[in-house]
């Protein structure tokens, strides 16, 4: 995800956290830090690439 600023400044996060099984879908509220005081007037999904990934057994 990007999220960009008023002052043109942007902040980028790799992840939302979710982890979702294939054929399954997700609705999930998802925090970024960003800097101090600054004003987000849109965010944009950068990257529709998924990758199937599992939990190594513990």
């Amino acid at each position: 995800f990007t999220a960009y600023c008023a002052d043109e400044s942007s902040y980028q996060d790799w992840t939302s956290g979710l982890y979702v099984d294939v054929g399954d879908y997700e609705f999930r509220t998802c925090f970024m830090e960003i800097g101090k005081d600054k004003r987000v007037t849109s965010v944009e999904a950068t990257d529709w690439e998924l990758e199937y990934w599992n939990y190594p057994v513990q």
